[in-house]
């Protein structure tokens, strides 16, 4: 068996043993983890499940209770698995992969880039705009790195292009947007709000797109891609 395949073999014992009853058997939802779609499991990538649990062996994130976990500076918590229950008849539960791959690409900025655990923090106040972002200690009210999460890399794709849409449009209707057209325009109006210096698109499997951002008097937002991620290093300067 290879590395990936004892990865997703353990991720998978990891998550029927510990982290599903944890979830289910919260008192305050009581799920039927016999319910699960154990088929969901297969849409993690191995590179995600890998750095999800070295996210909670390492304590970059933390599990405050029935499966919610946060990291140092996260404003609300991930949960792993989704269930839009309609009582009176039972509905199964699903994994989640967007936290998965939210709490994975903080374990890389902790564990491989250097981060600081107490610079890091998932689910960004007030606009609920980004998935995750960084702070440097020498500037804790302002984001280094605004990051967003999406379950496929398509998506990314389709983010980043109405972003940039949205940049060269000052005369964005938003009235005009919904769905994930209005998502995206919404990451650009937390650009605009936080003005983090870099802006880190991430899909499954370490699918990355990295921007640099800049931002004029008159509140205009220039966002130009970069193939050199080491921005996303940590240091002090």
């Amino acid at each position: 068996m290879n590395d990936d395949a004892d990865t997703l073999v353990e991720f998978r014992d990891r998550l029927l043993r510990e982290w599903l009853p944890t979830f289910c058997n919260d008192p305050k939802r009581r799920y039927d983890p016999v319910l699960f779609r154990a088929e969901t499991i297969d849409k993690v990538a191995p590179e995600d499940a890998r750095d999800f649990m070295r996210a909670l062996d390492h304590g970059v994130v933390v599990d405050s209770g029935g499966g919610r976990y946060r990291a140092a500076l996260s404003n609300a918590f991930e949960q792993l698995f989704w269930n839009l229950e309609k009582p009176p008849k039972p509905v199964p539960t699903t994994l989640w992969i967007e936290p998965i791959v939210t709490i994975a690409a903080l374990a890389r900025l902790h564990l491989d880039l250097g981060w600081p655990c107490q610079s890091l923090g998932s689910q960004s106040e007030e606009s609920w705009a980004f998935d995750l972002f960084v702070v440097k200690p020498a500037s804790p009210e302002r984001y280094y790195i605004a990051g967003e999460v999406k379950k496929n890399n398509r998506e990314v794709d389709h983010m980043v292009a109405w972003m940039l849409d949205s940049c060269a449009d000052s005369n964005f209707v938003v009235a005009a947007a919904k769905g994930p057209r209005l998502n995206a325009h919404k990451k650009w109006l937390g650009l605009k709000q936080h003005r983090p210096p870099f802006f880190w698109a991430i899909g499954p499997g370490k699918y990355y797109r990295l921007f640099t951002v800049e931002y004029s008097e008159a509140g205009a937002v220039s966002m130009t891609e970069i193939d050199d991620h080491a921005p996303l290093k940590y240091s002090v300067a």
